[in-house]
């Protein structure tokens, strides 16, 4: 029964389009364990402006994806929507150890996110920029549960930016933007 909740809860992507002159053009919302409430991933999203069209950008985000070892298992070209909101790891993800993409805290062994069960949201969102570029915005959140076991809360995770910093770099290269 814990593990059909902890389903329900970690996994839940909302895209719609949002409404009014002010209001950004995506929506992106994740819950995962560790946090009050849903996670509005196009507000903790990092821009990256690239001098690509937003199609060749798009396109490149799989082998982005790929290039790191994380599924990309979202996949909206329409709304320009991609990544992977229930990414489950331990200790290192992105050939690299956990901490050095997430700050999850530090406990009595160290740094959490290399020593607990994480649950990753990694979106990508791909907007026309000026010029014919592109506006790419990548946000990451992530909940740690103890490995152990259950008797702890779950911990919400912020990103470093590194990750997402090295994916756009990727994506310059393969775009030439």
């Amino acid at each position: 029964m814990r593990l059909v909740l902890r389903s329900i809860l970690a996994v839940c992507v909302v895209m719609g389009s949002a409404s009014g002159a002010q209001a950004q053009a995506y929506r992106a919302q994740v819950a995962l364990l560790g946090f009050s409430g849903p996670i509005t991933m196009d507000t903790l999203a990092i821009p990256f402006e690239l001098n690509a069209p937003p199609g060749k950008v798009f396109a490149a985000l799989d082998a982005a994806f790929k290039g790191v070892s994380i599924p990309m298992t979202v996949r909206d070209s329409v709304r320009g929507i991609a990544g992977n909101a229930s990414y489950r790891k331990m200790r290192n993800f992105a050939n690299a150890p956990a901490s050095k993409w997430l700050n999850c805290g530090a406990g009595m062994t160290g740094q959490n996110a290399d020593d607990m069960r994480l649950t990753i949201a990694l979106i990508a969102m791909v907007d026309p920029g000026k010029s014919g570029g592109t506006v790419l915005r990548m946000g990451m959140a992530a909940s740690a549960e103890d490995a152990i076991g259950q008797s702890k809360p779950a911990i919400g995770c912020a990103s470093s930016g590194r990750l997402e910093a090295v994916m756009v770099d990727f994506i310059r290269k393969q775009t030439g933007g």
